[in-house]
């Protein structure tokens, strides 16, 4: 299991073998809570690619190996990271965002169908307000047709109850029989119905293109409304933890377990007490740095000017020194 460990978390077995116990202990504490979030994520992207989004189960498998890579990947260099506090504090702030994601897409597995249902009340709204957008784009032309239908068809029945009044001599001129007049006023009540049956025509074509318009509108939400997709489920999944309190709390909980999980490699490496052999490597490093310094130090020394050998002084002052030529001293 030792070799397993310690490939695990990258580190060199030959030489881990040698270590004392409670050093072997805390790689194998590290190597097994970093594999928690590793599994944890190939699970839960397997169940969303596969159960949620309705994908393949070798896609759901690729999508969990990628997912889980990657997680294993930060986690190992957490472990082999020696940042202190900053290192610290970047992977809470990472594991942070990992747990807010994984809850996210845990919850879409564990609450399924309260999402499904309010995905369908997404699209009913959708449908709705494609639905509400074409008729108040018809609204005033179907209103005026219906304005004009109304109004033809009144005049028109007035004009044939005046028409059947002159006939029978209840009204008009009084004379009963079909005559000059009363053709007259049936020729008219004859042209107002005409009139109406225009408009009753221009209405009827009116309402049949708002209906055609319509299926089209809402059939083209139909086919691009996509229940699976992930964007679309998330919104609704947070509709549903905005408009229900309880639903709001597990979320809460599911983060923060998530966030726990998370940052557990780097809490442990953090905050836990040193194994015997990493106090030897800091020593031993401590001492390798000391070495290096002495060596830099008396390098400087040796190659620096103001540091330089007796014999080379007293040349430089004999050269440097003036002297009087046989010339001068002729003169």
């Amino acid at each position: 299991m030792l070799k397993i460990y310690c490939f695990l978390i990258g580190e060199d077995y030959n030489r881990v073998r040698l270590y004392q116990q409670d050093s072997k202990r805390k790689i194998a504490l590290l190597s097994s809570l970093m594999m928690i979030p590793v599994i944890l994520w190939f699970w839960n992207t397997y169940m969303m690619v596969t159960y949620v989004m309705k994908s393949s189960a070798f896609n759901g498998i690729l999508a969990g190996i990628i997912a889980s890579s990657i997680i294993f990947i930060i986690e190992r260099a957490v472990i082999l990271s020696k940042g202190g506090f900053k290192i610290a504090t970047l992977r809470i702030f990472l594991g942070f965002l990992i747990a807010v994601l994984g809850s996210i897409s845990l919850d879409e597995v564990i609450f399924t169908d309260d999402i499904d249902h309010q995905v369908y009340q997404l699209k009913q709204d959708r449908l709705n307000d494609v639905q509400t957008s074409v008729e108040s784009r018809y609204a005033n032309e179907i209103a005026q047709l219906q304005n004009d239908v109304k109004e033809s068809h009144e005049i028109w029945t007035e004009s044939l109850l005046n028409a059947q009044k002159e006939s029978d001599g209840s009204g008009g001129t009084k004379y009963q029989g079909v005559g000059q007049v009363a053709k007259f006023k049936k020729s008219i009540a004859d042209q107002q119905e005409l009139v109406y049956m225009n408009n009753l025509t221009r209405l009827e074509s009116s309402h049949k293109i708002l209906s055609l318009e319509k299926e089209k509108r809402l059939n083209d939400v139909e086919s691009s409304f996509n229940s699976n997709g992930l964007l679309i489920r998330i919104k609704a999944m947070f509709q549903l933890i905005s408009s229900d309190s309880f639903m709001l709390m597990v979320y809460i909980l599911f983060t923060l377990l998530l966030l726990l999980i998370e940052s557990m490699v780097v809490l442990i490496k953090c905050f836990s007490e040193k194994s015997t052999d990493e106090i030897l490597e800091e020593k031993r490093n401590e001492i390798q740095k000391l070495r290096a310094l002495r060596v830099l130090d008396s390098h400087q020394k040796h190659f620096n000017g103001n540091n330089e050998l007796p014999e080379l002084s007293r040349a430089k002052h004999l050269i440097n020194k003036p002297y009087k030529s046989i010339l001068n001293q002729a003169s």
